[in-house]
This record gives structure tokens, C-alpha cells and sequence, in this order.
């Protein structure tokens, strides 16, 4: 019951009071394994919600149970979603120091559940560090060799990741694939609505920025509008505030206002990431309005959040973008 409100209806308050309810009777019969189920399903969702705190002690409670009774895949479920807490939240030091433990962990075991999890997980990663070459390595060693044995939910972390690195790299077609393929899996299986509508928005941002502008803006609004997930919330508006931008100048004046909303929401949410990306991304409208002081202002706020971040190679690509500002 917890699982299906947290998942499916993506109710907080309903799926907690459940969740909490089994970890009190697991703890006074001694049922370790829904104790530890009970803490993972709801640490990770808290991730999302911006409940770093609450989220860090369930999981490292997972983590635990998981060495003390020397299970290897527990452990691997640990700590690669203790790695993506931290993603989240924007210490891309410490995460990537947990995906490499997993990646040690799964060369050690050869367990191809385990290689499912942390091939996706240290691509994911070494992205979110600025590492990109190391990330698209693993994202296509993940999709080539242990996709099949991976977790659902680390197939759809990994391909939302792979496909911003697509964008990055400006392979466009490729991103659109990869969306629409996981789009449906999910689609399939009818969870994580928020989600769903999470990728809905970066397909659409993908397809506009390959000069497809077959799209329908009141559908896009309505994706942002039913949005649930903190974690969701600051990039589905920079997303619409991105493709406003590139639809012409038009949509000039409209953008601004998405992009002022995903700093807020990311300021509000503490995601300190995406806040850097909101701020690289506001610099694009800025350039684009012929505002070269504005837009230097823009890239030097998420240099300096991503240095705060540890994501070395997003500062440098950053700062070589305002050293080509004049």
C-alpha cells in the first residue's frame, strides 16, 4: 500500500503513514527484510522531494543491514541510491565516490544485477561531475551489455541522464530515440506519472532543438501544472523556458518568466545543480536579448555554484562559455 501511494499516486502523506506503519511492525518481529524494504522504497522517494536528510539516514540505515549481514546486492542498492541522493541534492563529490565503490563492489561479485545498477549509476555520475567522456563510456557499455539485467528504476535514471548528454553533445536524433523508448516503458507500466511527464518535456526540448516545432505548448504547460516531484519541478520549467526560447522571438518575452520560476524552484528545493544549470541556461536568453553583461552575470553565478558542487568539468565548460562572450 505504502509503495503504491508513493509510486503510482505519488501521495506523500498516504504512502509514508504506510510505509512507517510496516517499519514499526518489522522492527517488533524482527522482519529485517521489510525493515529494509520500508526504508529504501521511502528514502529514495524522500530523494525526490527534497528530504535530503530524512532520505541519508533511511538509506544509510539500508546500508547497514546490508554489511552487517554481508548481503552484496543490498549493499549495491545502497549505496548506488545513496549516490544518487547526493546527486540530487548537488555533492557531486561524495555521490561519485559511492558509484565507484558499487562499480568496485559489481567487478568484484561479476553479478549482472549489480553491473546493472552501478554501470548506471557511475555514467550517471561521471555526468553529473562533468567527467564526459568517462559517462557516455559507461552509459553505452550500460545499454549495450547490462541494460537486460538492470532494475526498471535504474533504466529510467540512466536513459534520462544519457539523453542530456546527447543534447550536450548536440546529437539530437538520438535523444529523441532515447526518450520515446523509455517513455513507453513507463507508459507501460503506469507509474511515476510526474515522471513520464518529467521525459515528456525533455523529448520535447530535444525534437525543438533539432528545428522540430511540432508541438502543442498548452500540453507541455499541462505536464508542468500535474508535477508532483520537487526534484521535477525547476527543470520541467527550464525545459519550457528552453523551448519557448528556441521556438524564435516570439517566444522571447514568454521564456523569461520559466527560467526566473526554475531558479526559484531550485533555490526553494535546495538542488544546487540544477540551479547552476538554470543559471546557464538563463544566460542563453540573456545573449539572446543582445545583453552580454547580463548573460556573463548568468554563467559567473553557475560557475561558481558548480565549483561549490565539485562538478569540475561543468566549470570549465562553463567558463570557456563566458570566455567566448564579448
Amino acid at each position: 500500500m505504502g509503495l503504491y501511494y508513493l509510486w503510482v499516486e505519488e501521495d506523500s502523506r498516504e504512502g509514508l503513514t504506510f510505509i512507517d506503519k510496516a517499519t514499526t511492525i518489522a522492527k517488533e518481529v524482527a522482519d529485517y527484510l521489510s525493515w529494509w524494504a520500508a526504508l529504501y522504497q521511502s528514502g529514495t522517494f524522500l530523494t525526490f522531494m527534497s528530504e535530503f536528510n530524512e532520505a541519508h539516514q533511511r538509506l544509510k540505515k539500508c546500508l547497514d543491514f546490508s554489511i552487517s549481514a554481508n548481503h552484496k546486492i543490498g549493499i549495491a542498492f545502497s549505496k548506488t541510491s545513496i549516490s544518487v541522493c547526493y546527486q540530487v541534492e548537488g555533492n557531486t563529490k561524495t555521490s561519485y565516490k559511492f558509484a565507484q565503490e558499487t562499480l568496485e563492489l559489481a567487478k568484484e561479485t561479476g553479478d549482472a544485477f549489480i553491473k546493472g545498477m552501478a554501470y548506471a549509476n557511475y555514467a550517471t555520475s561521471c555526468y553529473y561531475k562533468g567527467l564526459f567522456d568517462d559517462a557516455k563510456t559507461f552509459f553505452l557499455e550500460f545499454t549495450s551489455s547490462y541494460e537486460k539485467s538492470a532494475p526498471i528504476s535504474w533504466i529510467v535514471w540512466a536513459y534520462v541522464n544519457l539523453g542530456l548528454l546527447l543534447i550536450d553533445l548536440g546529437e539530437y536524433d538520438e535523444a529523441v530515440n532515447r526518450y520515446k523508448k523509455i517513455i513507453s516503458i513507463m507508459e507501460m507500466f503506469d507509474f511515476m506519472p510526474s515522471v513520464v511527464n518529467y521525459y515528456q518535456l525533455f523529448l520535447v526540448r530535444a525534437k525543438v532543438l533539432r528545428h522540430d516545432y511540432d508541438i502543442e505548448l498548452d500540453e507541455i504547460f499541462a505536464f508542468y501544472q500535474e508535477n508532483k516531484f520537487k526534484f521535477c519541478e525547476g527543470r520541467m520549467a527550464r525545459n519550457i523556458g528552453d523551448v519557448l526560447l528556441n521556438m524564435g522571438d516570439n517566444y522571447l518575452t514568454d521564456s523569461v518568466a520559466w527560467f526566473q520560476r526554475a531558479i526559484e524552484a531550485d533555490t526553494r528545493n535546495e538542488l544546487r545543480w540544477n540551479l547552476a544549470e538554470d543559471h546557464a541556461c538563463y544566460a542563453d536568453w540573456f545573449r539572446k536579448k543582445g545583453d552580454v553583461q547580463g548573460a556573463k552575470e548568468q554563467l559567473t553565478k553557475a560557475i561558481n555554484l558548480f565549483r561549490e558542487c565539485g562538478a569540475d568539468g561543468w566549470v570549465t565548460r562553463t567558463e570557456k562559455k563566458l570566455a567566448e562572450l564579448h
